[in-house]
């Protein structure tokens, strides 16, 4: 028969276990781009986009103004107990086409050839009196028209 300090340290032990076990980092990953082997059968060139779409896959996102590029983005985050998730891989790859739809172009970069992006945060001027609700309320109580001519 057990003893209850025999109990007591099980289940010290059970609750410093459960305890690190929610301390463990966790790791999610988002999106996809075709791994290097891949990439390397794809010559620049001579494939078309539809070649690249049967060797790795259409991409999730393509180029803004012209069709002339595909996007393939994966990132890797990694969450620590309380702390602010952070990105610990972030890989692009960009195949880019020429107006034939034949590529000329693959380019692979990573978190250490990106740019820490600035963002503004300036506000628009506009003119005219700023009204409080209340004065928007009562402004608008009375402001209608009955539809129909008049």
């Amino acid at each position: 028969m057990p003893t209850p300090q025999r109990g007591r340290a099980a289940l010290m032990g059970m609750g410093l276990a459960w305890a690190l076990a929610g301390c463990s980092a966790t790791y999610t990953n988002h999106g996809y781009t075709p791994p290097q082997s891949e990439l390397d059968e794809i010559t620049v060139g001579l494939d078309t986009r539809a070649d690249v779409a049967q060797s790795v896959g259409r991409p999730a996102d393509t180029g803004l103004v012209d069709d002339d590029a595909w996007y393939y983005l994966s990132s890797r985050v990694r969450t620590f107990a309380l702390f602010n998730p952070r990105v610990t891989e972030r890989r692009l790859v960009a195949i880019q086409c020429d107006e034939a739809g034949v590529g000329r172009d693959v380019t692979t970069s990573g978190i250490a050839d990106g740019k820490p992006v600035e963002l503004v945060t300036r506000t628009t001027e506009t003119f005219g009196q700023e009204l409080t609700v209340v004065e928007q309320f009562l402004g608008n109580l009375f402001n209608f028209e009955l539809g129909g001519d008049g």
